[in-house]
């Protein structure tokens, strides 16, 4: 029974790992995602500030790109890390 668990747990985990490796194999054109997703700001709005970040870490900007007027926003979406 034991031998058997083992065997299907481990088909299982190889099996997992080749349908890994496989979708890893897609090319990703950087340069047009980063162009997709370049938001320009042209004017101030306290309700519509920019959340940024990667995926581990994010924070909200103004129209800087910083968060250099945070009393502008004191109203609206306020500026955080």
């Amino acid at each position: 029974m034991k031998n058997t668990m083992k065997t299907t747990i481990y088909t299982f985990i190889a099996l997992f790992a080749l349908t890994a490796c496989q979708s890893g194999d897609k090319f990703i054109d950087r340069e047009a995602l980063v162009k997709r997703n370049s938001p320009h700001i042209t004017a101030f709005d306290s309700l519509a500030s920019l959340s940024v970040g990667n995926g581990e870490f994010a924070y909200t900007v103004d129209i800087t790109g910083l968060q250099s007027f945070p009393e502008k926003y004191k109203h609206g979406v306020p500026l955080g890390t």
